[in-house]
């Protein structure tokens, strides 16, 4: 389905403000939301947050607003929608538009989306959320219905992963810098070089993971202390607090993304309050949502190095290029270290994905620590 004509219908129906976390399902759509004239837009940190903001916009307006998000993040919607805004409380009207990765019957999808994509349905009828699901041909019908449904409180429409696509979209995001800062793999490759080797790794969602499963491969090297974090976006911080608690002894590294942090820094305090000796936090900072299509942050990630400031990260640096993000961590003695890395857009060529299931992924990492 051509997303011009999705979103010429529902300006018609006078939806003009769009909040959301992006997602890849839906990127054609953003893509024309972001360049559209009189749009109110808003890049949430959170699905939780995009909730709130929808219905600050409804109160101040009394029209909806749109919220896009993918269905791995309704679960973040639960605790707004449930306590306040929901269609037994404060009945707000929001469009929520859902990108459906891991449909059941539709076309293969990754492991992480595969059990959200069969309950997501069971999900809106457990929050009493009616929806419709997009088909190629059906917009015209299914709007409408949708548009009667607002009347009591929020509506979602279900899009199917790769069923909205541009006649010119590129799959490929170009490099849009001009500047010579280093690429992300190459960033963690530098890291894989300079760290210990027995070092355990936790990779944010995304194409982070997906380069540092990459770079074990092509180097020949253990998958058995990396922890991939395919899904759970913002939550790798948390994961290696938690096995910091009990690793005392081994270095400890987060390959972290900015838009990651954005959605979860309430968590760096807890980070920071632990003070885990051992744990280095390395965020990568290019300052969009590269995995979904380049969409901008909910925040400027610069400021990012003056929040771990803040909050009171012992050790904080900002790293301009590889021979620099090198002499730091030779450097290494007693933490917690923040490094944030600029890196430019772009991907480690022909770049794949885990075929190392979390399960499995899992089950590696605890045979490697019961050694």
């Amino acid at each position: 389905m051509n997303p011009a004509h999705l979103f010429e219908m529902l300006k018609e129906r006078g939806l003009h403000t769009w909040v959301g976390v992006p997602d890849s399902s839906l990127q054609p759509l953003l893509d024309l939301v972001l360049v559209a004239p009189q749009m109110l837009h808003t890049v949430a940190s959170n699905e939780c947050e995009a909730i709130a903001i929808a219905s600050g916009n409804y109160l101040a307006s009394g029209r909806p607003s749109v919220v896009y998000l993918q269905n791995s993040g309704l679960g973040k919607t639960v605790h707004p929608l449930t306590s306040l805004y929901g269609s037994e409380l404060a009945r707000i009207p929001m469009l929520m538009l859902v990108g459906w990765r891991g449909k059941l019957g539709g076309k293969p999808d990754e492991p992480q989306h595969q059990w959200m994509g069969r309950v997501t349905p069971q999900l809106l009828d457990l929050l009493q959320i009616p929806y419709r699901e997009l088909e190629e041909n059906n917009a015209a019908s299914v709007l409408p219905e949708l548009f009667d449904l607002l009347k009591e409180g929020p509506a979602a429409l279900l899009v199917p992963h790769q069923l909205l696509k541009s006649p010119d979209s590129s799959a490929a995001i170009e490099n849009k810098s001009s500047f010579s800062w280093p690429l992300r793999w190459q960033i963690i490759e530098k890291v894989l070089d300079t760290l210990p080797s027995d070092t355990y790794f936790f990779s944010t969602t995304g194409k982070t993971s997906r380069e540092l499963f990459e770079l074990r491969k092509k180097r020949s090297e253990t998958h058995a202390r990396d922890f991939y974090c395919v899904g759970g976006m913002g939550t790798a911080s948390s994961l290696a607090l938690g096995f910091s608690q009990i690793e005392k002894n081994k270095k400890i590294c987060i390959l972290d993304g900015d838009g990651a942090a954005w959605m979860q820094l309430g968590s760096w305090g807890s980070v920071i309050a632990a003070r885990p000796e051992n744990l280095v936090h390395l965020v990568i900072e290019n300052n969009m949502h590269e995995s979904t299509g380049g969409q901008p942050l909910s925040g400027d990630a610069k400021l990012l190095i003056k929040v771990a400031r803040a909050l009171g990260y012992p050790i904080c640096e900002e790293v301009e290029g590889l021979s620099q993000l090198e002499a730091f961590l030779k450097g290494l003695h007693r933490g917690p270290y923040y490094f944030q890395v600029r890196s430019q857009s772009g991907s480690l060529p022909n770049l794949g994905r885990p075929d190392l299931s979390p399960a499995k992924n899992v089950e590696l990492f605890l045979r490697e620590r019961m050694k």
